[in-house]
């Protein structure tokens, strides 16, 4: 995010006399940006807090987020494939909701270029299906994925949700964040 505010700053200073237009897509990108890293500082605070003080957040709808989330992301040269079938609610802050969906649908998709992106969300869980790409082979569910993973990790850590990652038949790619097991409603997640 740092790489792209900076970028999208300095092609204003220096391209000052360009069309509107075009200086209002650098602006918007710095603004996304910026945006982008005040979630990341926000989800480092909420993992240096006492988990005790997660009991103190409202319950989140995951959908409207996850909408968000698919809207704002590319849609060239990929097909997606959105299944609502509930509408589960966790307690956790929105920005952590957000970076680990973002993080899912970012990685889906630098991984599956032309392939389907199947998203599906139920009760309990999101599921984000892919392609199996250049940079994510069978049998390495490391592999093409950075430092943004780590975070997601933690954040999962955090409000007790369970990280899924890996090959399926297909070829395709899952990346499943369990938000509560199935038959059992744990203290983060709540169904209307």
């Amino acid at each position: 995010p740092i790489t792209a505010a900076a970028g999208a700053l300095e092609n204003l200073a220096e391209f000052a006399g360009t069309d509107a237009a075009q200086r209002a897509v650098w602006v918007e990108r710095a603004r996304g940006a910026l945006s982008e890293m005040e979630e990341l500082v926000s989800a480092f605070l909420w993992l240096a807090r006492a988990p005790e003080r997660d009991l103190e957040l409202e319950p989140l709808a995951v959908e409207p987020e996850l909408r968000r989330l698919l809207a704002g992301g590319p849609r060239e040269g990929s097909e997606l494939r959105l299944e609502i079938l509930s509408a589960p609610r966790v307690r956790a802050p929105a920005a952590a909701l957000r970076i680990v969906l973002g993080n899912l649908l970012r990685n889906a998709r630098a991984h599956a270029p032309g392939g389907p992106l199947e998203v599906r969300l139920d009760a309990q869980a999101v599921e984000i299906t892919n392609p199996l790409g250049i940079g994510a082979p069978a049998g390495s569910p490391a592999q093409g994925f950075g430092f943004g993973l780590e975070i997601v990790q933690d954040l999962c850590r955090r409000f007790g949700w369970r990280l899924e990652l890996g090959p399926i038949a297909g070829p395709r790619y899952r990346a499943r964040v369990e938000f509560g097991a199935p038959g059992q409603v744990t203290p983060w997640v709540q169904n209307p």
